[in-house]
C-alpha cells in the first residue's frame, strides 16, 4: 500500500480533477461531508467551501488532499466501509479526526484508489492544522492499515538499496548531464520521474516501486539534484509505474507459452502400443505345440 498526501488550495479546482475521467476506467463519490445523498454538484461546492476558510488565515492552502493506494488484488477486496475506515486513520494520525472530508474513488487499469480531501481549518481554534513531518505519518497510517485489513505489509526499507544506490550514483557521476543520466539509467531499467509534494524526483525500477531519487545518490545532495534536473520535463510517478507495468504484462504476454501435449499424438502412440501387444499374444499364440 502506498499513501500520499499534501496540502494544497483551489477546492474546486481540485473537484474538477477528481470528477474528470482522463485515464481512469471510472469514478464514484463515496462520501461528501457525511451526506446520505450528495451529487457532482455537492462536490464542488464542498470543495469551494473549504477553500474559503484560507481567507480567514494566512494560508493558500486549506485543503489537504491524499492518495490510499492498496495493491490492485488488495484493493479488489476493499467494501466502501472498509475505505471509509482507511480515511478515518489516516485522519486519525494526520489530527484530522473531526474535520470535514469528501472521498472520490478513481479505478485505473482494473485498479481502485482512494483520493481523500480533509478541511484543514480548526473552526474552534481559528487556525488551519499543522502537518509536518507528514511522510511519517502517512506511514505510521498505512502500517494500521495493512494490520487492520490483513493487508501484506509494505517493506519498509529497499531490500535492493544498496545496488540501486551503487548504480545510480556511478551513472550519475559519470553523465555530462541530465539528458545521458536519465538515458543510462532507462538502460539499467531506472526511470526517473516527478515525484510529489517534499520528494520532487523520484526513480522507479523494472518491478514498478518507486523510490526517492536523492536517497539512492550517494552524497549528491537536493540541489545538485534539482541544479541538473530543474530543465527537464519529466514523466509522473504513477505514469512510469503505470508504463512499467503494462510493459511487464506485454511481456508476459508476448513469452511463449510452454508446449502443450499433443493430445491426438498421445493418441496414436497409444494405439500403435496396443497393436504392439496384441500382435505379440498372436505370435506367442502361434508358437504353442498343437495337442
Amino acid at each position: 500500500m502506498v499513501i500520499k498526501g499534501k496540502p494544497r488550495g483551489h477546492g474546486r479546482q481540485l473537484a474538477s480533477y477528481l470528477l474528470t475521467l482522463n485515464e481512469n476506467e471510472a469514478i464514484r463519490i463515496l462520501d461528501v461531508d457525511g451526506m446520505r445523498q450528495f451529487t457532482e454538484k455537492d462536490l464542488r461546492n464542498f470543495l469551494g467551501d473549504m477553500s474559503l476558510n484560507e481567507q480567514l488565515t494566512r494560508s493558500r492552502k486549506g485543503l489537504y488532499h491524499a492518495v490510499i493506494n492498496p495493491s490492485p488484488n488488495e484493493a479488489l477486496k476493499m467494501s466502501d466501509k472498509d475505505w471509509q475506515r482507511a480515511a478515518d486513520i489516516l485522519a486519525g494520525e494526520l489530527g484530522f479526526q473531526e474535520q470535514r472530508r469528501a472521498i472520490v474513488l478513481h479505478k485505473k487499469q482494473l485498479r481502485t484508489h482512494a483520493h481523500v480531501v480533509y478541511d484543514r481549518y480548526n473552526h474552534e481554534q481559528g487556525i488551519m492544522i499543522d502537518v509536518k513531518k507528514n511522510y511519517y505519518k502517512h506511514d505510521k497510517a498505512r502500517a494500521r492499515m495493512e494490520a487492520e485489513f490483513q493487508h501484506t505489509p509494505t517493506a519498509r526499507r529497499n531490500p535492493r538499496r544498496p545496488e540501486m544506490k551503487k548504480t545510480l550514483t556511478a551513472l550519475w557521476q559519470q553523465a555530462p548531464d541530465a539528458t545521458s543520466f536519465m538515458k543510462a539509467a532507462k538502460k539499467e531499467g531506472y526511470t526517473i520521474s516527478q515525484g510529489f509534494g517534499r520528494i520532487p524526483y523520484m526513480v522507479v525500477d523494472h518491478t514498478g516501486r518507486s523510490f526517492n531519487l536523492v536517497r539512492h545518490l550517494d552524497g549528491i545532495k537536493m540541489p545538485e539534484v534539482r541544479q541538473r534536473l530543474k530543465d527537464k520535463v519529466l514523466i509522473s510517478e504513477k505514469d512510469a509505474i503505470a508504463f512499467v507495468r503494462t510493459q511487464q504484462t506485454v511481456t508476459h504476454k508476448a513469452q511463449p507459452e510452454t508446449p502443450k501435449p499433443d493430445s491426438a499424438q498421445e493418441a496414436r502412440n497409444a494405439f500403435l502400443e496396443n497393436m504392439n501387444k496384441l500382435r505379440q499374444q498372436q505370435q506367442g499364440q502361434k508358437l504353442k505345440p498343437r495337442l
